[in-house]
């Protein structure tokens, strides 16, 4: 079980600690490094870099000016699994619509499919844009685009 600390990343204030998780799986480690926004408390944070200090692994994160919650971001929590909203990104605003839901057994079955460039959803291909963990809904939020290459015309 690994140590993880989110920290500010402002120099100034010393790159303040904002929120500790102690014992946490070496699976939902790996996830949370791979994610790009991260929410908590209503406050969407940005990361921008990490490292690990002796048995410590931080995130250091800054307060998002440009992503904005929106209210209407609901998905049904199932007990003993990990739900995983896959939404369309459209480049400058705020609502993202849903694609799909997913759920998995497990965090060590979702990495390899958010590892993916580029997955087939309901006969379209998709290109992945970013990865967030919504704390506040215990979800983990993939948001992908239309690909503007034309390399994955093969993919079914």
């Amino acid at each position: 079980m690994a140590h993880l600390e989110y920290r500010l990343d402002d120099a100034v204030q010393s790159y303040p600690a904002l929120y500790h998780y102690r014992n946490i799986s070496t699976d939902e480690l790996t996830l949370r490094l791979l994610c790009d926004f991260y929410i908590k408390q209503n406050e969407v944070y940005e990361h921008t870099w990490s490292a690990i200090e002796e048995d410590v692994y931080v995130i250091y994160v800054t307060r998002s000016a440009e992503e904005n919650l929106t209210a209407t971001l609901s998905s049904p929590a199932a007990i003993g699994s990990v739900i995983l909203e896959v939404r369309e990104f459209f480049e400058g605003q705020g609502d993202y619509p849903l694609i799909e839901n997913k759920e998995f057994p497990a965090i060590q079955e979702l990495i390899p499919y958010v590892l993916a460039g580029y997955r087939t959803i309901q006969g379209q291909v998709w290109e992945t844009s970013t990865l967030e963990v919504d704390e506040d809904r215990s979800t983990y939020v993939l948001y992908v685009k239309k690909p503007e290459t034309t390399q994955v015309e093969n993919l079914q």
